[in-house]
């Protein structure tokens, strides 16, 4: 992609080349003519230029990094105001990060100790300053040739006014999951210096164990509750040999709870110099963390942008359309992966010659430092990455299917649930699973055009089936489900029949014919039903038989009927959840199973807490009839993006998708998605509803989706989307 910037000689910078670029901005190499410096210039993308809260969120970086005095943090030169829009100048810095490392496994005591002291200082240097990172991991740790650590990416950073000691947040939640902590996830409000701290420790995890606690069948939603309930595995369990103090490092760091954790970066530096000492651990000639010298150039910033107040008061909330929650990773230039919030040069700044290749010095550079020779600190807050000129511009995603909440992976990560509208992710081939329970999932590539919406509308999901086996005593009776017959008893598992509810129906002549209603879920293993058919009353049994009396289906319910007599029939009730239930002057509680006349009758279900309702009901002579009462009524409830599910003002423990659905009771509820992170409440969305398996669908305004729920013996579910 040509840009015409290249070339230029911009407020004494000349622009050599591009580094990154993204929807957000673009990012280049450039010489500070005056001083003949190589520096790193951050532009915001002219289409984003009059947007109050990305400029107010740019120019919030420049704030942060002008704070803190760190030889371990790379330095901002200048947030300049030019012809080509607002600048920031920063450090370039030559090497590559710690996540490239990382690929090569767990790092030896040696190494790992003083790189991580180096963080530890980093960090103490920017809490001191009043800055809370709120996005440490790997990728936002730069490692130079002669492994010294240099901290990037401070767009989401919180800062605590030097007056009052409040803080104020830098684009909403942010962050990246698998290094969050609860309270960055679940009340951003309290994200304090323990929230770096805790980050610290999931780095230090897998700096030392290789790995981070989660596994890859993991969804994001799944490790949200891991790290918010605070079940981590220790890092024992991947490594036996991990010395002790140091799994005490890690352990104490990622506590659940904040006031558990070392509450100080000084603290942890303590910890880990007394483990080197004890454990004698060889870190000769290693670089060592370095003090702020107090001396360091002063940045040019203007006092305006410095002290300016954010435009809705303390905190700044995340502009949505800026997907200040997507975070990329970059990789070495030659690798197929491209993108992310740090770039590494292109190789025409400096081409590296291969794996452990020889430097001009004749050492050997390390394999995951080539290709990395100029790594500049990009972050665009929200950009989505790719080297200069290799397809890197972002792409928007719409996929709708039919029924909707099935839960969206791209390439293997969740990114929420149908509908899904406008994912930004970088343009080119991207794999797409669609998946919801009790259905089949949908596997398919797609091929992303850059700036180009692509829609991916109309997939109609396919039920999932489950084996089904039916054996009756006596045998070759006849198999109906929902009234087509599907075989003759026994019936082996080589039938699949849709998950979901269906009535089964057998008949064999000279016997009752047996009907019931199962619910079948998506298994592995059939479904196994065996039924003893009783004779019908007044019929002759075949030659050689006796009467039987039924006994229960296996994995079936409800209960088979028992003998029928004339002039009467067999009605089967359950209240869920359980309550009393009357049929003609009979009683029962939770389920019952009933004897009664031909015709008319009364049923009442009542509940403790939920009243009573009451239906009457035909029923036909040697004919079962089957009844159920609902008190409550199943709520499922998902959002885009996810939040937390508040009922009638009231926080639930659920975050959207709801995997299980809420049962609410009778009465008039308010249901709500807010998201803690950003301080706001998800508005309109969408409502289906379910009625005897029948779909009503409709659409609804405002903060608040207003349902009124009454008991009655008609089957209801919601599925409730709000979709900002």
């Amino acid at each position: 992609m040509k840009d015409d910037a290249i070339g230029q000689v911009v407020d004494g910078y000349r622009i050599e080349s591009v580094l990154g670029r993204g929807g957000m901005g673009v990012v280049y190499k450039a010489e500070d003519v005056a001083l003949s410096r190589p520096v790193a210039i951050k532009r915001v993308n002219p289409s984003q230029a009059n947007r109050d809260m990305f400029l107010h969120r740019f120019r919030a970086e420049a704030r942060a990094l002008a704070r803190i005095d760190s030889p371990h943090i790379v330095s901002v030169y200048a947030l300049r105001d030019t012809d080509l829009g607002l600048l920031i100048v920063m450090e370039y810095v030559n090497g590559g990060t710690l996540e490239d490392r990382l690929e090569s496994g767990p790092m030896p005591l040696e190494e790992a100790l003083p790189l991580f002291k180096q963080m530890l200082q980093a960090f103490g240097d920017a809490h001191k300053a009043g800055v809370i990172h709120r996005d440490i991991k790997p990728q936002n740790i730069m490692l130079t040739q002669d492994s010294m650590v240099k901290v990037t990416d401070f767009g989401i950073a919180k800062m605590r006014t030097q007056d009052t000691g409040k803080t104020m947040t830098q684009g909403g939640q942010g962050g990246t999951l698998k290094y969050m902590s609860p309270e960055q996830i679940s009340d951003i409000e309290a994200v304090d210096d323990t929230s770096d701290i805790y980050a610290l420790g999931m780095v230090a995890y897998q700096m030392l164990v290789g790995t981070l606690p989660f596994n890859d069948t993991e969804t994001d939603f799944d490790i949200m509750r891991k790290v918010v309930e605070g079940k981590l595995p220790s890092p024992a369990e991947y490594r036996a040999d991990l010395p002790a103090p140091l799994v005490e490092l890690i352990t104490t760091a990622t506590a659940q709870k904040q006031g558990d954790r070392y509450q100080s970066t000084d603290a942890m530096m303590a910890v880990v110099e007394a483990f080197e000492q004890e454990a004698e651990v060889d870190t000769a000639g290693a670089p060592q963390p370095q003090a702020p010298t107090g001396t360091s150039e002063p940045p040019s910033i203007d006092v305006d942008d410095l002290s300016e107040t954010p435009p809705d008061g303390e905190t700044v909330l995340a502009d949505s359309s800026s997907d200040a929650e997507t975070t990329a990773t970059a990789t070495a230039v030659g690798s197929e992966t491209v993108g992310g919030e740090t770039v590494l040069a292109s190789p025409d700044h400096e081409a590296a010659t291969g794996p452990d290749s020889d430097t001009a010095d004749g050492s050997v550079r390390p394999r995951w430092l080539w290709g990395a020779a100029a790594v500049a600190l990009l972050a665009l807050v929200g950009g989505v990455w790719a080297l200069g000129g290799s397809g890197g511009d972002a792409a928007s995603l719409t996929i709708r299917t039919e029924p909707e909440a099935a839960t969206v992976y791209i390439e293997d990560d969740s990114v929420g649930v149908t509908p899904l509208r406008d994912y930004t992710r970088a343009a080119g081939p991207v794999q797409v699973r669609l998946v919801k329970s009790g259905y089949v999932p949908v596997d398919t590539t797609l091929q992303l055009a850059a700036s180009t919406p692509h829609t991916l509308s109309d997939v109609s999901l396919t039920r999932a089936r489950t084996r089904l086996a039916v054996e009756t005593d006596p045998s070759d009776a006849r198999v109906f489900v929902d009234d087509a017959a599907v075989g003759t008893t026994p019936l082996d598992s080589a039938i699949q029949v849709p998950t979901g509810e269906h009535v089964l129906r057998i008949e064999k002549d000279g016997y009752a014919p047996v009907d019931t209603t199962l619910t079948l879920e998506d298994r592995d293993e059939p479904v196994q039903m065996s039924i003893a058919l009783a004779a019908a009353s007044g019929d002759t049994l075949p030659p050689g038989t006796t009467p039987r009396s039924n006994t229960p289906p296996r994995d079936a319910s409800p209960q088979a009927p028992s003998p029928a007599t004339p002039g009467t029939a067999t009605l089967a009730v359950q209240a869920q959840p359980a309550g009393q239930i009357e049929v003609g002057g009979e009683a029962a509680s939770g389920q019952g199973t009933f004897e009664v006349a031909a015709g008319q009758q009364q049923v009442m279900c009542t509940h403790p807490d939920y009243g009573s309702v009451r239906t009457t009901v035909v029923v036909r002579a040697g004919e079962r009839e089957q009844l159920q009462c609902y008190f409550e009524r199943p709520v499922r409830v998902n959002s885009e993006p996810w939040g937390s599910v508040w009922i009638n003002s009231e926080r639930t423990n659920r975050t959207t998708p709801t995997e299980e659905p809420l049962y609410l009771g009778p009465g008039t509820h308010e249901v709500q998605v807010r998201i803690d992170r950003q301080d706001r409440i998800l508005s309109g969305g969408a409502v289906r509803i379910t009625r005897n398996g029948t779909d009503e669908r409709e659409r609804f305004t405002g903060y608040t989706y207003t349902l009124t729920i009454e008991p009655s013996f008609e089957p209801v579910e919601y599925a409730i989307t709000f979709t900002d």
